[in-house]
């Protein structure tokens, strides 16, 4: 599976007389804050199996030099074929037409969030999928349990507008109330699947937003004071790294292989300052051997 997503570090407005500004910088929207704030954007690329995802790429969006859906694809060309079929699973705002073809010219799959407003279209009638889902709300849907929660499901499988073929899904919790805003939308190019795959298969699409919280929880992905937009992505860079080797060096959950180093870093420091202990080296030794003084 390939997951793509983008994600923001906010950093200081520089002052008007700022003589280095930092780089690559910019407005993004922030769906927290619901403005653009001053940023920087990160399209972030991760490969894996289910349940078992590693960093691929990160690149900084800069908007002078091309669309986050071009980076999308930047990603997805460095990315061998392989022998096994590949899914690429990305929000709604991935799910243009232009990338889901390329995809589809791979031999991958493609399964995503969809938009209310993308246009289903078939022998009878061209409407929005929200309209559709609205007609479809009265009669019969299936049941479809991910996880600890079940979904009423409603199946299209034809073609939207802009000639892509495969599978629609709306989805609304069986725990709500029937709304416009209760309803998800989700697409696979790949209709063999039963509805209840897909859904399974989208929502490992969550590990790339764990991804970005434990980043910038515990690697500090944000929290960088570099002005280089060079430097920048060399940092970035050692924190893919970081990540990668914490998991697969522990062979678990990225938070669970964190505690177990950080444990054994300060086992490591306890050890050595007992050791040193031991031989008489004094406090005040100790303290300038440690940068502490």
């Amino acid at each position: 599976m390939v997951i793509i997503d983008d994600s923001i570090c906010p950093k200081t407005k520089p002052s008007s007389q700022a003589l280095e500004p930092t780089e690559g910088a910019s407005y993004p929207f922030d769906h927290k804050q619901e403005k653009p704030i001053y940023a920087h954007q990160w399209v972030t690329t991760m490969i894996g199996a289910r349940g078992s995802f590693l960093p691929f790429a990160m690149t900084p969006y800069v908007k002078e030099d091309y669309s986050k859906l071009d980076m999308a694809r930047d990603h997805m060309d460095q990315i061998p074929d392989g022998t096994r079929d590949i899914y690429v699973l990305t929000d709604s705002w991935y799910a243009a037409t232009f990338l889901i073809d390329y995809i589809q010219e791979r031999g991958w799959h493609f399964i995503g969030g969809l938009k209310s407003n993308r246009v289903l279209l078939n022998d009878r009638v061209s409407q929005p999928v929200r309209e559709w889902a609205q007609q479809k709300e009265d009669q019969t849907s299936c049941i479809v349990t991910v996880g600890d929660a079940s979904y009423y499901v409603h199946r299209y499988d034809g073609a939207l507008k802009g000639g892509l073929q495969g599978t629609v899904l709306a989805c609304r919790p069986t725990n709500t109330a029937p709304s416009e805003s209760s309803v998800r939308y989700f697409f696979s190019t790949d209709s063999s699947l039963t509805a209840q795959k897909i859904l399974l298969f989208y929502a490992e699409r969550w590990n790339i937003e764990t991804f970005f919280q434990e980043t910038k929880d515990k690697l500090y992905m944000g929290d960088y004071r570099l002005r280089s937009l060079f430097a920048i992505k060399r940092y970035m860079l050692v924190l893919q790294l970081a990540y990668t080797f914490i998991a697969q060096h522990y062979q678990q959950e990225f938070s669970t292989g964190y505690w177990r180093a950080d444990k054994e870093r300060r086992r490591s420091l306890l050890l050595y300052v007992y050791q040193k202990a031991q031989k008489g080296v004094s406090l005040q030794s100790l303290e300038k051997e440690l940068m502490i003084a």
